[in-house]
Protein backbone atom coordinates (compact mmCIF):
# COMPACT_ATOMS: atom_id res chain seq x y z
CA UNK A 1 0.00 0.00 0.00
CA UNK A 2 1.59 3.33 -0.77
CA UNK A 3 0.40 7.03 -0.06
CA UNK A 4 -0.60 8.81 -3.44
CA UNK A 5 -2.02 11.75 -2.04
CA UNK A 6 -3.38 13.95 0.93
CA UNK A 7 -6.75 16.07 1.62
CA UNK A 8 -5.77 19.32 3.52
CA UNK A 9 -8.36 19.98 6.48
CA UNK A 10 -7.39 22.27 9.26
CA UNK A 11 -8.22 19.82 12.22
CA UNK A 12 -7.63 16.18 10.16
CA UNK A 13 -4.84 14.25 8.76
CA UNK A 14 -6.45 12.81 5.63
CA UNK A 15 -4.51 10.54 3.65
CA UNK A 16 -5.35 8.84 0.58
CA UNK A 17 -3.71 5.29 -0.31
CA UNK A 18 -3.78 2.39 -3.20
CA UNK A 19 -3.17 -1.24 -3.16
CA UNK A 20 -4.82 -3.41 -5.76
CA UNK A 21 -7.21 -1.96 -7.27
CA UNK A 22 -8.60 -0.53 -4.23
CA UNK A 23 -8.47 2.99 -2.26
CA UNK A 24 -8.18 3.67 1.56
CA UNK A 25 -9.27 6.95 2.95
CA UNK A 26 -7.65 7.57 6.56
CA UNK A 27 -8.81 10.19 8.83
CA UNK A 28 -6.79 11.00 11.86
CA UNK A 29 -7.21 13.03 14.61
CA UNK A 30 -5.77 13.20 18.50
CA UNK A 31 -4.54 9.65 18.36
CA UNK A 32 -7.59 8.01 16.77
CA UNK A 33 -7.83 6.75 13.06
CA UNK A 34 -10.98 5.89 10.91
CA UNK A 35 -9.85 3.82 7.33
CA UNK A 36 -12.34 3.79 4.82
CA UNK A 37 -11.92 1.73 1.99
CA UNK A 38 -13.18 2.05 -1.78
CA UNK A 39 -13.00 0.01 -4.97
CA UNK A 40 -13.23 0.48 -8.36
CA UNK A 41 -16.88 -0.91 -8.93
CA UNK A 42 -17.89 1.29 -5.86
CA UNK A 43 -16.50 4.49 -8.04
CA UNK A 44 -13.22 5.14 -6.75
CA UNK A 45 -11.49 4.58 -10.02
CA UNK A 46 -8.61 7.54 -9.65
CA UNK A 47 -7.36 10.08 -6.98
CA UNK A 48 -9.43 12.82 -8.50
CA UNK A 49 -12.68 10.22 -8.38
CA UNK A 50 -11.76 9.78 -4.59
CA UNK A 51 -11.11 13.36 -3.58
CA UNK A 52 -14.21 13.79 -5.12
CA UNK A 53 -15.87 11.42 -3.37
CA UNK A 54 -14.65 12.82 -0.26
CA UNK A 55 -17.29 16.42 0.37
CA UNK A 56 -17.38 18.31 2.97
CA UNK A 57 -20.44 16.54 4.85
CA UNK A 58 -18.57 13.02 4.10
CA UNK A 59 -15.25 14.47 6.26
CA UNK A 60 -17.04 16.48 9.01
CA UNK A 61 -19.40 13.13 9.55
CA UNK A 62 -15.78 11.71 9.65
CA UNK A 63 -14.52 14.31 12.22
CA UNK A 64 -17.57 13.63 14.55
CA UNK A 65 -16.93 10.14 14.30
CA UNK A 66 -13.07 10.62 15.51
CA UNK A 67 -14.32 13.22 18.11
CA UNK A 68 -17.02 10.42 19.63
CA UNK A 69 -13.86 7.96 20.08
CA UNK A 70 -11.94 10.31 21.84
CA UNK A 71 -13.60 10.07 25.90
CA UNK A 72 -13.05 6.05 25.10
CA UNK A 73 -9.00 6.29 24.65
CA UNK A 74 -8.86 8.95 27.51
CA UNK A 75 -10.55 7.14 29.37
CA UNK A 76 -8.22 3.73 28.65
CA UNK A 77 -5.60 5.94 29.07
CA UNK A 78 -6.84 6.95 32.67
CA UNK A 79 -7.32 3.40 33.40
CA UNK A 80 -3.79 2.28 32.88
CA UNK A 81 -1.76 4.88 33.86
CA UNK A 82 -2.10 4.96 37.60
CA UNK A 83 -1.10 0.91 37.48
CA UNK A 84 1.91 1.88 35.84
CA UNK A 85 3.09 4.85 37.83
CA UNK A 86 3.05 3.07 40.70
CA UNK A 87 6.07 1.57 39.95
CA UNK A 88 7.70 4.09 38.55
CA UNK A 89 10.33 4.56 41.29
CA UNK A 90 12.23 2.40 43.29
CA UNK A 91 11.14 2.85 46.69
CA UNK A 92 13.46 5.21 49.59
CA UNK A 93 14.57 3.76 52.32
Amino acid sequence: MRIVGDIAHPRLKISIFHHAERYAVKFEHAGIEITFKFSAEEGATDLASIKAMMDNAFIAAAEEKLRALIPMRLEKIAEVLPAAREGEFDEII
